[in-house]
């Protein structure tokens, strides 16, 4: 958004030196597109596909930060992306580039790889991610649409061990211990109930 005049004819002052015209409007927009993994079963991955595009009439300056924080239930695998540095401080991923993006153009697409784990269950994930910085004026439309991606293969299964005093005398009392373990990949929701019949000639 900054011109030369070359044809020195056109300058008043005859000084034999360029006119430089400064163009006014000249703006730098980010926005932030996000796609995702429809669907995926427990214990595997999601891919998250993030493009920041330019939409303004000049090109971006200086850093420009791409943050996206991962849903509970899920972990960081990786980043990636041509010109982009990707870090993770727990949930919280970091992208980052410094070279600029021309107006009206899009950096190349970020890979970010999450792992779905049994407490994702029942889904779905949802997630978005903002962008900064690049010396943009225009803040409103920093953030991402939503995405979600439903889990398969949440499972909750229940089994149930018990153990007996191994001997008593008549009149005497019999211990049992009873213990319930969720051996599947999902959390129980609502209420466990266990039911014990004691046999006839016992007596609660």
């Amino acid at each position: 958004c900054v011109g030369a005049q070359s044809n020195t004819a056109n300058d008043p002052s005859n000084s034999g030196f360029p006119l430089v015209a400064i163009l006014t409007g000249c703006t730098t927009t980010l926005t932030l597109a996000k796609t995702a993994s429809s669907t995926v079963a427990v214990g595997g991955n999601i891919s998250y596909g993030l493009t920041v595009t330019n939409t303004g009439s000049a090109a971006t300056t200086g850093t420009i930060t791409v943050v996206d924080t991962l849903a509970a239930g899920t972990t960081y695998v990786s980043g990636t992306g041509a010109g982009w540095t990707c870090t993770n401080a727990g949930q919280t991923v970091t992208c980052t580039r410094t070279t600029a993006i021309a107006a009206a153009t899009s950096a190349p697409v970020i890979t970010i790889v999450a792992t779905a784990t049994g407490a994702s269950c029942p889904g779905p994930i949802s997630n978005t991610a903002v962008v900064s910085g690049g010396g943009e004026t225009n803040t409103a439309n920093n953030t991402s649409g939503t995405t979600s991606t439903t889990v398969t293969g949440c499972v909750t299964n229940l089994t149930l061990a018990k153990t007996a005093s191994s001997t008593v005398a008549v009149g005497g009392n019999i211990t049992y211990t009873l213990t319930a373990t969720n051996t599947g990949n999902t959390a129980t929701t609502g209420t466990i109930t266990v039911v014990d019949t004691l046999m006839a000639g016992t007596t609660y």
